[in-house]
């Protein structure tokens, strides 16, 4: 099976794409990169503009699109920045990839999502996710976790606030689904949901995220 990876350099997108280089049902890795990166022997990197993405690298067949892109409004530095790259370059992806072949995309939105929402960045994650269905892949996960935990290069304040918060929270078992999630195991979930999730739309919201990780097979350092 070979997998295309848009977001391989960010927080979860780096879990995935370590634990796809361990797993031997996939046969070569496709990474859709702004930069050079360095990859093991199954991998290739592509070199693409995103600002101008027309069409995709010359790619062989490809069986699963994973989408685990995305930044935040700080980084951004605005609204319309953020808008081209949690919405506008993965939905680019998504409609070059169908029209390459590929009948299945596994996709990391957020929990929360809602078109109806006064929030600036759940109401991408909505548009995203609606894009996504329109476009009809013969298999398409959606999953929407909660705050993710992990080693980021830089440390967000925010989060790791909002992390303890939703930790306690989670525990009390009162509300499940906003407790913190491991990005390992977001990236886990995508692979399995891959092979378990049937055909037509499925979303898994994170409280399921840890059930899917625990089918993996795969241990990283």
């Amino acid at each position: 099976m070979n997998a295309l990876v848009l977001g391989s350099t960010g927080l979860v997108g780096g879990e995935l794409y370590k634990l796809l280089a361990k797993d031997a049902r996939f046969k070569e890795i496709h990474l859709l990169n702004r930069k050079e990166v360095q990859v093991v022997d199954q991998a290739k990197s592509w070199l693409v503009d995103f600002n101008h993405l027309d069409k995709l690298p010359e790619l062989p067949k490809i069986d699963v699109l994973f989408i685990a892109f995305g930044t935040t409004a700080k980084d951004a530095g605005s609204q319309e920045a953020q808008r081209k790259v949690d919405l506008e370059i993965p939905a680019d992806v998504m409609r070059l990839a169908k029209d390459h072949g590929v009948r299945s995309c596994v996709l990391v939105s957020s929990i929360g999502t809602n078109d109806s929402t006064r929030y600036f960045y759940l109401k991408l994650k909505a548009e995203l996710e609606k894009i996504a269905t329109e476009l009809a892949f013969d298999q398409l996960v959606i999953l929407r976790p909660s705050v993710l935990m992990g080693n980021r290069p830089q440390l967000r304040i925010g989060e790791k606030i909002s992390g303890i918060l939703g930790t306690l929270i989670g525990y009390t078992g009162l509300i499940d689904k906003y407790k913190p999630v491991q990005a390992k195991d977001v990236a886990k979930c995508m692979i399995e949901a891959k092979f378990l999730a049937p055909s037509g739309k499925y979303v898994i919201e994170s409280d399921r995220i840890p059930y899917f990780a625990s089918k993996s097979l795969i241990e990283l350092p």
